[in-house]
């Protein structure tokens, strides 16, 4: 029981920490729109983008290497992305193979 309870609330600061950095996307749109265009940005919850890139996979890569204390969510996207998703979020996903 303690380990789902403490599984839940690291869920939730997760789902906190994503909704503050998409806070900061929606707060800041225009100069965020202006200065990164159609850039990938991450935004670190609570200070903002801490960096931005054409290619997401070369900005998730640089962020892999960034180490942030105490941990928080760093969003990854586009700013259309951000304010506007496209993917309904799921939670869990199995992968069954038929042989």
């Amino acid at each position: 029981m303690e380990q789902q309870t403490q599984t839940r609330t690291e869920e939730e600061q997760f789902l906190a920490g994503f909704e503050r950095a998409r806070n900061y996307v929606r707060e800041n749109e225009n100069a965020l729109r202006k200065k990164y265009g159609n850039n990938y940005i991450a935004v670190l919850e609570n200070i903002g983008v801490i960096d931005n890139d054409r290619d997401e996979f070369e900005l998730a890569r640089r962020m892999e290497a960034v180490h942030i204390e105490p941990q928080r969510v760093v969003l990854i996207n586009t700013i259309d992305y951000v304010l506007n998703p496209r993917v309904v979020e799921i939670s869990s996903l199995e992968v069954v193979r038929q042989r």
